[in-house]
């Protein structure tokens, strides 16, 4: 068990800093009620990068049938769950900042968006699924903010996020999680909801065949986006947050409740576009820079102090709680 939290800022940086990050950047169940629900009028998760517009399509093209690049792989001392072999990149160097005590938010990219655990990959992988518990959230519209879980795939270009933004409700609607695609300032939502509470099996997977980012939630596919990546530049990150709208903190904390017990299971990475995903993400290597005289990016927690993360590596279980007001 330790605390920690995550996000991200804009930046100027040298020519040579600029090709590193390049790539690295990420700004990196059980039965279910579906509810239909009214598209939200939401402001957006914290912290990352994006540009290009929305997007869907109908047709869901085999993910395992795509033609991929080959990736350099080397057989990790680690071994999965099932005692195989972890393959992972070889020219990793894996790095994680779990303490951001002392750090402003300046120094944090998206450290002013609000409260996160970012975690970010290497390069070298292409799809990532897991079963994830979505719990209550007890929302203020008068503070603002709004819990987001998803993942996200950025190259040294584009960035996409693909996953649930909480919605508070009204007195029509429970409050409830609804899948979305974000590219750029533009969502796309769907109109079905989660109710709060539920586990579901959620997936993203890039498929270069049909030049799309594909979010399928209980094995069916919910949205998916027009997208060419870089391949050898794309990086997938998981992130819990709390967003908090104009928000401008320096080391204190906003005004927000407490996101209690997001329940990732067995997230797993795929290399080859959703045919096999033989890589546990609790044993991946996850990646963080801190940009010459600019703020912290990739694997992050913001702000640690408020941040309780829980970890069973044997079952690949990860519990996040962010801790405000009512902890």
């Amino acid at each position: 068990m330790s605390a920690i939290d995550s996000n991200l800022l804009k930046r100027g940086l040298p020519l040579f800093t600029f090709f590193i990050l390049l790539g690295l950047l990420s700004g990196c169940g059980g039965a279910k009620t579906v509810i239909k629900t009214p598209v939200p009028n939401a402001s957006g998760a914290p912290g990352d990068e994006e540009e290009g517009s929305a997007g869907k399509t109908n047709s869901s093209p085999n993910p395992g049938n795509s033609v991929q690049p080959k990736t350099n792989l080397i057989q990790s001392p680690l071994s999965s769950p099932e005692n195989r072999p972890v393959m992972v990149p070889a020219n990793c160097k894996p790095f994680v900042v779990t303490d951001t005590k002392g750090l402003q938010a300046f120094e944090v990219e998206g450290g002013r968006t609000g409260l996160f655990v970012r975690e970010t990959t290497c390069t070298g992988f292409n799809a990532i699924k897991s079963t994830l518990t979505l719990p209550y959230y007890h929302s203020s519209a008068s503070h603002g903010e709004e819990p987001w879980v998803y993942y996200g795939f950025k190259d040294g270009s584009t960035d996409i996020e693909a996953g649930f933004s909480y919605q508070r409700g009204d007195s029509s609607t429970n409050p409830r999680w609804i899948p979305y695609l974000r590219k750029g300032g533009k969502f796309d939502y769907s109109y079905e909801g989660v109710p709060t509470g539920s586990t579901v099996n959620v997936m993203a997977v890039y498929n270069p065949s049909a030049s799309r980012l594909e979010l399928y939630v209980d094995g069916a596919l919910v949205k998916s986006i027009a997208v060419h990546y870089d391949e050898a530049q794309l990086r997938i990150r998981r992130m819990t947050t709390i967003a908090v709208r104009d928000n401008d903190f320096n080391g204190v904390t906003p005004a927000v409740n407490t996101l209690s017990n997001v329940v990732w299971r067995n997230t797993m990475l795929s290399p080859d576009h959703g045919a096999n995903f033989p890589v546990p993400f609790d044993r991946a290597p996850l990646t963080a820079l801190k940009l010459n005289d600019g703020p912290w990016v990739g694997s992050i927690y913001w702000p640690s102090d408020k941040v309780r993360y829980e970890r069973s590596i044997e079952s690949n279980v990860q519990v996040i709680s962010i801790l405000g007001e009512n902890q």
